[in-house]
């Protein structure tokens, strides 16, 4: 819903501390792709792809003429080579920065793409998110194969890959958490037989998903008020006992790589619970938030240490009015409660959190006002 005054091209040049809009245009930016040499910044707009060689400050239409770009991405190996997806579901590849297109779309079956993702260990081989699910080539767009067998549903919102693992993980609207394995064909549900029983789990994207770093393989999930863990890569799942198991609606689990046994869980009415024993067992801990609390969906553990939490509280409004925010809260490991931590910031709505990895001071907080992005550091 972002206004064509407030639509375009940001640039920050000192770590997120300030931003400054380097182009305003009144056209939809789907995707961004960078490459560092030589330094150019594409997008894929409206009508087609742009290139910019001055970071964003000046951008040019390329020689796509096939009509609006929902996704661009560039080859990690040779920046002159990139890949575009028409609205219509064509793909597009370049070998000259963008001067001629060439149509690769084949006998690819997928319609309205949202992103393409480049394998970076395997250039030829990337994979096109669209409305009717998921789409492979590994050879340059010459060849596709769809990679749908085991999803429950066809629209897949989200991936991620772990080269370590060469494992890929999708999130689908409406058919949860999946995995493909060694460029596979065939992709798996990461849930348990038993849990796929329980009927409506089967439909949900996971409330909250954590792969824990520290403890390989250990993942935990929760689908509304079920909890489960796997500590095998999502092969196996056990459901764990949490408290008050009616309608906690889990939004957010956390821990740190120096204490992978405190995890934290952020509800959204229930406000937050903490487990010393890797999972097994939670107690709720509210002290020290504000009085009438909704919930604490976000919760972010510190990489670098693993004594601070933070997080982000709110409460109900009455029916039909709106949501009281409190901004930032800090965990107190000592006494085992909450604080504000809000100086120079206004209660806003909290909708991301992240800390740098060495230094548990420095937290970025993303809010839903006019304050945009912010930075503490202390």
């Amino acid at each position: 819903n972002t206004s064509d005054t407030e639509r375009g091209i940001y640039l920050s040049e000192d770590g997120a501390d300030s931003w400054e809009m380097v182009e305003s245009t009144t056209q939809h930016i789907f995707q961004l792709a960078a490459s560092a040499s030589p330094r150019r910044l594409w997008t894929a707009r409206d009508d087609k792809v742009y290139v910019s060689s001055d970071q964003g400050r000046n951008s040019s239409p390329t020689g796509f003429t096939a009509g609006g770009v929902r996704a661009v991405a560039v080859d990690p190996t040779n920046p002159d080579r990139l890949y575009a997806a028409e609205s219509g579901g064509d793909i597009y590849r370049t070998e000259n920065a963008g001067t001629s297109w060439v149509d690769v779309t084949g006998a690819l079956p997928a319609s309205q793409p949202n992103g393409i993702f480049i394998n970076p260990a395997e250039p030829q081989e990337f994979f096109v998110a669209s409305l009717s699910g998921l789409v492979a080539t590994g050879t340059g767009g010459n060849n596709w194969s769809t990679r749908n067998s085991g999803i429950r549903s066809t629209r897949v919102a989200d991936f991620s890959a772990n080269p370590a693992r060469d494992r890929i993980y999708l999130s689908s609207s409406g058919g949860g958490l999946h995995y493909l394995d060694g460029g596979s064909d065939s992709v798996g549900p990461m849930y348990s037989n038993p849990l796929i029983g329980a009927g409506y789990i089967a439909f949900l994207v996971p409330g909250a998903f954590h792969a824990q770093e520290g403890v390989p393989g250990t993942l935990f999930a929760s689908y509304l008020s079920d909890f489960l863990r796997s500590t095998d890569g999502g092969n196996n799942w056990q459901t764990l006992t949490f408290p008050s198991p009616g309608n906690n609606n889990i939004s957010s689990i956390t821990s740190s790589p120096g204490a992978p046994s405190v995890l934290f869980a952020g509800t959204s009415d229930e406000g937050v619970f903490r487990s010393i024993d890797g999972g097994n067992n939670w107690a709720q801990v509210n002290t020290g938030l504000p009085s009438g609390l909704g919930g604490m969906p976000l919760v972010v553990s510190a990489p670098s240490d693993p004594t601070v939490v933070y997080g982000a509280p709110f409460e109900f409004g009455p029916v039909g009015g709106p949501t009281v925010a409190f901004g930032v809260y800090r965990w107190v490991n000592a006494s085992s409660s909450w604080e504000p931590a809000n100086t120079g910031m206004l209660t806003d709505r909290i909708l991301k959190l992240a800390i740098d990895p060495s230094d548990a001071d420095v937290v970025y907080a993303a809010t839903d006002s006019g304050n945009g992005l912010m930075k503490t550091t202390n």
